[in-house]
């Protein structure tokens, strides 16, 4: 009978045994994965997920790591994952010092290098994550290479330079993407390069030349494209050409965010994670922004008695049809249109007569294509207006974000690219960086910590000495 339980045991074991060994296999064969860990650091971002599914082009990835080199793991698993999305992508482990002819073909000169090729396109990367790994594959799979322009003659943040006035961080960020950026003076040239896909317009100091506002005037109406960052300390004739051109003003004042004082110890850095519903935004829920010194944004469209019914009909807070906000202050903040108490160091507070309460419009993107659409006498929208590339705008009251000193804090990076990457028409590569592992903190109270301490010590083990006891004086008795 008992060697009968003992197979019988043994039997079930290995039947559980084999269960679990048969599921392991069918898991790994079928792709299945479950990621517990609360940042999702071992699975793709969804978002990757539909941009490879999206690519038709077989893309090939060679990746040359000597057998014990530092981050194979890690790319191999990112690789997996994304070969797992797309079946058109493949790669390969290539040991760089057994394989010199592909080495020197590839042109690769140091292990950890990842090649990536489609068709006659090629890149390279070192040590990729996740977000340049899958923007390089949309690359090379790409059939054109989009192209910016810098605006420059009025004072604009350099993207040469190296200090904290320089937005060269950015520059960088974007280029890594595909991008190709060149600075552009419009006071030398008739038209705007034909093949810009948009102007950058970096906080400007100094006013345009009527010429250069006329060259910017003709390539916005045809469907251009333009991201400007205006300078909250100074008033340009920028200021004029956004109001006449679109349904946008900007406001005389600084903003001050009194929230914003516990987060970067300045009431004058107006923090923003209140963000409009647009596809620049539509990633950014539980984020935010930091706008050092920043003014304000109203849009010019509303109508009066929707304005009438805000809190303050000096800034009217509803969403307009051809503007929408990207992202504002919260409630608690205000519009200081006395900027000279700021300057004297006297205690600023609110004044309900002359200043705007919250919230506030800091970022705004303009689309003429939900502004204005040509009819044909039957009322109904023309084709050929549906086909026409349409005008788009971004227009930040604050230019300082961009710097090397702020876009890298917070979500600075990620709000300036996809504001980019919207204009140029690339919203593909709209990205947020996957949130990084929370350290999570255990507290205990007093009582807890002692039944922790004493339980495995002293209470467990003397639990089974009394058990053993009291069975011990059973069967004494028993017999």
């Amino acid at each position: 009978m008992q060697v009968k339980r003992i197979s019988q045991t043994i039997l079930a074991g290995a039947l559980g045994l084999a269960i679990l060994i048969g599921l392991n296999v069918l898991a790994a064969k079928q792709g299945w994965r479950w990621d517990s860990t609360k940042s999702k650091r071992h699975s793709l971002s969804q978002q990757s997920v539909d941009l490879l599914k999206s690519i038709p082009l077989k893309v090939e990835v060679a990746a040359f790591f000597k057998p014990e080199e530092g981050g194979r793991d890690a790319v191999e698993t990112l690789l997996k994952l994304i070969t797992q999305a797309n079946p058109n992508i493949s790669f390969e482990f290539i040991d760089p010092d057994r394989s010199p002819f592909r080495t020197k073909e590839l042109q690769v000169t140091q292990p950890g290098t990842v090649v990536l090729s489609c068709a006659e396109k090629r890149e390279k990367l070192p040590f990729p994550d996740e977000e340049k790994l899958v923007n390089a594959i949309i690359r090379v799979s790409s059939a054109r290479k989009s192209k910016l322009y810098a605006v420059t003659g009025h004072g604009e943040l350099d993207a040469a330079g190296q200090g904290e006035k320089s937005w060269s961080m950015l520059e960088k960020s974007i280029k890594e993407q595909g991008v190709e950026i060149q600075p552009l003076t419009l006071a030398r040239g008739e038209t705007v390069p034909a093949d810009a896909d948009a102007l950058l317009v970096m906080g400007p100091q100094n006013d345009f030349l009527d010429p250069e506002l006329k060259l910017l005037s003709d390539y916005f109406t045809a469907g251009g494209r333009v991201f400007l960052a205006l300078d909250a300390m100074q008033r340009t004739n920028l200021d004029g050409w956004i109001k006449q051109n679109m349904p946008l003003e900007r406001k005389d004042g600084l903003i001050i965010d009194p929230v914003s004082r516990l987060v970067s110890g300045d009431a004058l850095t107006p923090l923003a994670q209140d963000f409009g519903d647009h596809p620049i935004t539509q990633e950014f829920v539980g984020q935010m922004v930091l706008f050092p010194t920043s003014a304000a944004l109203a849009p010019t469209d509303v109508a009066p008695e929707q304005a009438a019914a805000k809190k303050n009909p000096m800034m009217p807070q509803a969403q307009s049809s051809a503007a929408q906000y990207l992202a504002r202050t919260l409630d608690q903040a205000w519009l200081k249109t006395d900027v000279s108490q700021l300057r004297n160091g006297a205690k600023v507070e609110l004044d309900p007569k002359a200043d705007l309460r919250g919230p506030l419009w800091i970022a705004a993107a303009y689309d003429a294509k939900t502004a204005k659409e040509t009819k044909n006498p039957m009322g109904t929208p023309d084709k050929d207006d549906k086909n026409k590339k349409m005008s788009r705008a971004v227009v930040v009251a604050d230019q300082d974000f961009l710097s090397n000193k702020y876009v890298n804090l917070a979500g600075n990076l990620d709000f300036a690219r996809n504001c980019i990457n919207w204009l140029a028409e690339r919203e593909g590569l709209l990205t947020i960086s996957k949130p990084k592992p929370a350290n999570v903190f255990l507290t205990l109270q007093p009582a807890q910590r002692l039944l922790l301490t004493w339980g495995p010590l002293i209470l467990l083990p003397g639990a089974a000495l009394a058990l053993a006891i009291g069975m011990a004086v059973k069967r004494r008795r028993s017999k």
